[in-house]
């Protein structure tokens, strides 16, 4: 029987309709599923785990803030990147990593899943790194995941090569540079392009005291610089040849630099850097020293003006014929305006002459001491036998015994001296004089005799009058010995009483200056006041 044409062309219509039908449906289950299933649908309609990132560098300065869908980040987005630290990470013991000895860390807030926590993570370069949370708990961060970390854009922070060698001033200011075009190696051993560093197009002024001092944390391999007074050009040269320049007048400066660091291999940077800044240079610096002779057992100030940084301070001993070198190198302090110096010179010292320099800026000046013998004893108390006979006597045990104890004692002020104005003048004050610095006592029974290392003070007063602070303080020590019997070292209270040495109720002074007991008595005339 004929097929009508018609009725076969309908069916065989209907029957593609149906397989379009039935492909398009087997299209969509798996589009269909994921909808069904997913987390979290984004603003820009991804479904899947949503994350977000606040990322800060040690400095607390942002380095970037993202947020997304894990499943439809980049590989190197910090989505990823972090997202896989924080799921990776292993949980280790808290005590078995000393966090403070690791370098200062990246802090992040990240939300994950609608759970939102903060991290600080310690990155190296060279060891392993880690992570902890906000409740102190600490983890490993996966080598693997560390070093994804470590060649993304976003670890610049992490590399000190990454920024070039600070230029700084004599007064240790940092001067910012005006362009700067940088390279340095990453994890990878790769150079990578720096985009971070601080530079300002604004001429920055920088004060500069005594001298044109400027120096470079690492020595460029080229370097030209340029340094101009009202627009004539007085410099032109090398950052060696610049050590040669002096400044002899008050006057703002105009410098213009330019600096390379070639590239190699061997090294973790290379680039170029220019700067251009305005330099007020004033202040010149001045030393004296109070003394050309000093016994020994004494010591000499050293005094200084106009200085901006006493780390900058160079003490040479002067090494020639006939001259001692002096063996240790002064402390400096700055007191208001002021700098101050100790020299001390020991009884071990070789009487002779002494000589160094001192350097600052565009001041150098060498100085001559002479060293004398330690000065004799002037006097003798409570014997009646002769000096000869009395050093027989004489118990070096009890008084080191003394020091050793309180050479342990820790104070805030264990290197500073205070003294009243009106100190000297003793009398008014209540106190008489029983001995000085560097005086021969003996006890009354003859069983102890020893060199005085301060001024013994005294009150005729039988109640035991209050000895009178020289600063306001508390008590640090309090113990026995052979050399003061009953004592408390203070920050600054106490009573008088008595000891075998004494004739009456009093108290002693002592000064020390580094670690060594010095002549109370200079101090008191000189008016002293380290601080």
């Amino acid at each position: 029987m004929p097929t009508d044409k018609n009725t076969f062309s309908k069916q065989k219509s209907s029957k593609r309709k149906l397989l379009i039908v039935a492909l398009i449906a087997i299209l969509f289950i798996p589009i269909v599923w994921a909808f069904m299933n997913a987390k979290t649908l984004d603003g820009k309609g991804y479904s899947g785990t949503q994350f977000e990132i606040t990322l800060y560098d040690p400095q607390n300065e942002l380095i970037v803030s993202d947020a997304s869908v894990v499943e439809y980040s980049s590989v190197n987005s910090a989505i990823t990147i972090f997202n896989q630290i924080i799921t990776n990470m292993q949980k280790i013991d808290a005590s078995a990593v000393d966090l403070t000895k690791l370098s200062s860390p990246i802090t992040a807030d990240i939300t994950k899943e609608k759970s939102t926590a903060k991290y600080s993570f310690y990155f190296s370069e060279i060891g392993d790194c880690y992570c902890s949370d906000a409740n102190g708990q600490l983890y490993l961060i996966v080598p693997s995941d560390a070093e994804k970390f470590l060649t993304s854009s976003y670890s610049e922070c992490i590399y000190k090569s990454a920024a070039p060698p600070l230029l700084l001033t004599g007064n240790n200011e940092e001067v910012i540079p005006k362009t700067a075009r940088w390279n340095y190696k990453n994890k990878a051993q790769n150079f990578v392009s720096a985009s971070e560093i601080k530079t300002s197009s604004e001429t920055l002024v920088y004060k500069i005291s005594g001298s044109f001092d400027i120096r470079f944390e690492s020595v460029p391999d080229e370097c030209n610089i340029r340094i101009y007074r009202d627009d004539t050009l007085i410099f032109n040269g090398t950052y060696q040849e610049l050590d040669d320049m002096a400044i002899t007048t008050e006057t703002r400066l105009k410098v213009d630099i330019t600096a390379r660091w070639s590239y190699n291999e061997a090294t973790d940077y290379y680039g170029e850097t220019t700067y251009s800044f305005k330099a007020d240079v004033n202040n010149y610096a001045n030393f004296t020293v109070n003394d050309s002779q000093v016994s020994q057992n004494g010591f000499l100030i050293i005094s200084g003006m106009n200085v901006e940084n006493i780390f900058n301070i160079e003490f040479t001993p002067i090494l020639q014929e006939g001259v001692l070198i002096y063996p240790h190198s002064p402390a400096f302090i700055s007191i208001g305006e002021n700098t101050y110096g100790v020299l001390t010179f020991s009884d071990d010292m070789e009487i002779g002459t002494y000589s160094f320099n001192i350097t600052y800026g565009t001041f150098s000046k060498d100085f001559t001491v002479e060293l004398l013998p330690a000065q004799e004893a002037p006097i003798i108390y409570n014997t009646q036998k002769s000096l000869e006979e009395m050093y027989f006597f004489i118990n070096n045990t009890a008084q080191q015994e003394f020091e050793q104890i309180t050479s342990t004692i820790h104070t805030d002020i264990s290197n500073e001296i205070y003294f009243y104005d009106t100190f000297l003048d003793h009398l008014n004050l209540g106190y008489k004089i029983e001995y000085l610095y560097d005086t021969f006592v003996s006890c009354d029974d003859e069983s102890l005799m020893f060199q005085a290392i301060g001024n013994r003070y005294y009150s005729d007063d039988e109640t035991r009058t209050t000895v009178q602070a020289l600063n306001g303080g508390k008590v640090v020590f309090k113990g026995y010995c052979n050399y003061l019997g009953n004592f408390v070292i203070i920050e600054h209270i106490g009573r008088i009483g008595q000891h075998g040495t004494a004739q009456h109720d009093g108290f002693l002074l002592l000064c020390s200056l580094y670690d060594s007991f010095v002549n109370t008595n200079y101090c008191l005339k000189n008016n002293i006041k380290l601080k």
